[in-house]
């Protein structure tokens, strides 16, 4: 079980989904959609997109969300200009980036001025041994790419972030913990 956050965006707003979600965590079922808000949903690929089997447009289509647009990108390279979107969400995916720094800026670069980031993510407990990070059920465990709390806030400050907070919701592991990471990007 992950923790999972909500947020509360104003009534003309668009939202950013950063991977790994399939379309109804994203969007919500549709009486729950405002339809002046905006989802833009990146992944790697149109295979990672996809969700049962299915095109996420025909699934978006068959659920009644039409405000959803499907981009394909990664954490590190996300293809949209900057200060573009005024949330950024993301359900714990962030960790499973290569380099978790350039996932944060790329979220931070997209983010109009005043812009929020949400996301559920891991922190480290404790420093992790170099074996444990290489561990493959580690990383599909979404754990092994979890930072330091404090190099999670240090990293979040570095790249730009302001008003930084992290709560840690319940341990997922001896070394690691759920938790709901917010921050702003400056007006």
């Amino acid at each position: 079980m992950w923790s999972t956050t909500r947020v509360t965006v104003r009534a003309i707003a668009t939202v950013m989904l950063l991977g790994g979600t399939p379309l109804m965590a994203t969007a919500g079922p549709p009486q729950e959609v405002e339809q002046d808000l905006e989802f833009l949903y990146g992944d790697v690929d149109e295979d990672v997109l996809l969700f049962a089997g299915r095109s996420p447009v025909r699934n978006a289509a068959d659920a009644g969300v039409t405000n959803v647009e499907f981009l394909e990108g990664y954490l590190e390279d996300v293809p949209l200009p900057d200060a573009s979107v005024d949330v950024v969400i993301s359900n714990c995916v962030i960790n499973l980036a290569a380099d978790k720094r350039v996932a944060l800026a790329e979220a931070f670069r997209v983010l109009r001025p005043g812009g929020r980031l949400a996301i559920s993510d891991v922190v480290a407990l404790a420093p992790w041994t170099d074996e444990l990070r290489a561990d493959v059920e580690s990383w599909t465990g979404c754990i092994a790419g979890a930072l330091l709390e404090s190099d999670d806030r240090r990293v979040l400050g570095d790249v730009g972030f302001h008003d930084v907070q992290i709560e840690r919701t319940h341990q997922v592991h001896d070394l690691a913990a759920a938790a709901v990471v917010r921050a702003t990007r400056p007006a």
